[in-house]
């Protein structure tokens, strides 16, 4: 049960230290499309933000993705 509250606490520190961050990207069907991006800091999330853009040449694919906030 002593072991228990120390882990809860660090847990609990691991997870709020994350912040969410705004990803938008250009769709190939046209437009634009934003989704929240959860990361520790700015490079983490641009990182987990440029993840999501589709290879090259992909049809209707997701492309040019960045942080926008």
């Amino acid at each position: 049960m002593k072991m228990l509250l120390p882990l809860a606490v660090a847990l609990l520190l691991l997870t709020s230290c994350s912040k969410s961050y705004n990803c938008t990207c250009e769709s190939g069907w046209g437009g634009e499309f934003t989704s929240p991006v959860k990361a520790m800091n700015a490079d983490r999330a641009k990182k987990k933000c440029t993840s999501r853009n589709d290879p090259p040449n992909a049809d209707d694919g997701t492309y040019n993705c960045r942080l926008t906030n």
